[in-house]
């Protein structure tokens, strides 16, 4: 699998006539749509941003102080700043376990509606991608942007594959979905807190 800077509905090597898409549900739409919901829901204004980020310790703060200027951000900061957005109740504990870019937990499948385990394509592919994106970089916000374009692009190829009989391949996504949403609300939350930073 070729792990590009860019997204699109094709998936190289194969031409997947429109007909069989057409009335298929997009899974980077229904991501994007899933994001701009999660937005919405959870930080509507900046007074709730603002709140949020006052009630971070000064460390937390010097971290999102260190992100906005582009300087590297130690590993254990991190880790505290993502702590107390989780004891904040800002992110879920399996959000909390995405901040974590040490290491990545790989989907490997999903079971069908008869209970058959399903496996994903190209996974051997993405746990080799994960051992290079799992060193830290000093750049939190910029691993978890190729981390969720990572998942929704591959998420997007499975929800493209058929079976012979013209079903898709995969009932459920979920699995991959999940985590590129839990890196993305990660990075938006991050991200919408350095914008109140006086």
């Amino acid at each position: 699998m070729n792990i590009s800077r860019t997204c699109s509905l094709s998936v190289s090597g194969m031409s997947i006539p429109s007909s069989r898409i057409k009335d298929k549900p997009n899974f980077l739409t229904e991501m994007e749509s899933t994001r701009a919901t999660t937005l919405l829901n959870n930080w509507t204004g900046d007074e709730s941003l603002q709140t949020v980020y006052s009630q971070l310790s000064d460390s937390a703060k010097n971290v999102l102080s260190n992100l906005q200027s582009g300087k590297p951000v130690e590993k254990d900061a991190w880790k505290g700043l993502c702590k107390e957005l989780l004891d904040q109740g800002q992110i879920t504990e399996s959000e909390y376990q995405c901040t974590n870019l040490d290491y990545r937990l790989i989907p490997l499948g999903s079971h069908d509606s008869s209970g058959n385990f399903v496996r994903y394509n190209n996974t051997a592919e993405i746990v080799l991608a994960s051992r290079s994106l799992n060193q830290w970089s000093g750049q939190p916000l910029e691993m978890l942007d190729t981390w969720s374009f990572l998942f929704r692009k591959w998420g997007n190829q499975l929800a493209l594959e058929y079976n012979p009989d013209g079903t898709p391949k995969y009932q459920n996504l979920s699995p991959i979905s999940n985590q590129a949403s839990a890196c993305q609300k990660i990075a938006d939350l991050i991200n919408g807190l350095i914008t109140v930073i006086n």
